[in-house]
């Protein structure tokens, strides 16, 4: 697995919502395309923007806080038919838990606790760009 971090989005109205995730070497940069909501939640991470009412991504992260379970690390861990699979690995009772999820989705909550971000490295090799 290769440690990755969020390093663009796409224009918003560019007809297509993307999020580039660029190895922390800085060697090679994956687009994940993503829907507007997503985008927006990642975005306002990004940025620092305070949107007016919580976004989905927010309400998780006030839930799972609340019940003291935070988001341990993000895996990107597929690529099949142009689509990516990404597992969201929690930790809340001293135990560790994995659930499947879209990379989209997890990539937002890792941005709201600060966790890391991890693609396999087949992955990259497939359609990163270098």
């Amino acid at each position: 697995m290769i440690e990755m971090r969020v390093d663009n989005l796409s224009e918003p109205n560019s007809g297509q919502e993307v999020v580039w995730l660029r190895s922390l070497d800085g060697r090679v940069l994956v687009p994940i395309e993503i829907g507007h909501t997503e985008w927006l939640s990642i975005w306002a991470e990004v940025t620092g923007e305070r949107l007016p009412r919580p976004l989905t991504h927010d309400l998780l992260r006030t839930l799972l806080t609340h019940f003291d379970a935070e988001i341990e690390e993000v895996q990107v861990v597929d690529f099949k038919e142009n689509i990516f699979y990404a597992e969201l690995v929690l930790s809340s009772g001293g135990k560790q838990v994995r659930f499947d999820a879209r990379p989209s989705d997890c990539i937002a909550l890792a941005l709201k606790f600060g966790a890391p971000i991890f693609m396999d490295g087949k992955i990259i090799q497939e359609v990163g760009y270098r």
